[in-house]
């Protein structure tokens, strides 16, 4: 139990900030303690920049960025695949169901229900439309080709094969594999900005 004395000294500490270190650092510690586990993988993410010394830490890095480029660019071709499948069934049936319903409508079996082929029939041309202006196949088969590509440049780094077999020095042919991999990603995040200023 505490005396009144020891309360009036506690107090004049807290109002002068004595004890506020200690309440911080208590603070900081509950907070990482709880981080949530997708907190903590975000920031466990793989960093490209991270510094390493020895040439093999160089080399895994190297791998492993190229590993990730290629996973990242087939799951961005997957997306616009299916973007673009489903605006192409979507056309498809559409222009189906107008041809069914046109023809009902022809035949007086649709009654007051006629208003529904020119809505179906302006839903056919707005996904038509959408199909031929928007740049989802476009991308699909261009991510495909540049995941292709990292691959490529993968496989001859690590057989030593092609442009590769004329390099020697570890250190030289693990700077050209760089190189080569920023060339490619260089080239696809051109080609998108391109696609995204002219709207093709």
């Amino acid at each position: 139990m505490l005396t009144a004395a020891q309360l009036t000294v506690i107090q004049q500490r807290l109002s002068v900030g004595l004890y506020l270190e200690p309440v911080y650092y208590h603070r900081k510690s509950v907070k990482e303690c709880c981080l949530e586990p997708c907190e903590k993988e975000s920031m466990e993410r793989y960093n490209p920049l991270s510094p390493v010394e020895t040439l093999e830490e160089r080399k895994q890095q190297a791998l492993h960025q190229c590993d990730h480029l290629i996973k990242d660019f087939a799951k961005r071709a997957d997306r616009h695949k299916v973007r673009y499948k489903r605006l192409q069934v979507t056309s498809i049936m559409l222009a189906v169901c107008t041809t069914i319903l046109s023809a009902l409508s022809a035949s007086k079996v649709l009654g007051q229900l006629d208003w529904i082929v020119p809505a179906i029939s302006g839903l056919a041309t707005l996904s038509t439309t959408l199909l031929s202006q928007t740049t989802t196949q476009k991308m699909w088969v261009q991510s495909r080709n540049i995941s292709q590509q990292f691959q490529t440049q993968l496989f001859l780094y690590v057989q030593h094969s092609g442009e590769y077999a004329n390099v020697q020095d570890d250190s030289e042919r693990l700077q050209l594999f760089s190189k080569r991999l920023m060339e490619v990603w260089s080239q696809a995040q051109e080609n998108w900005s391109q696609q995204a200023s002219s709207g093709k």
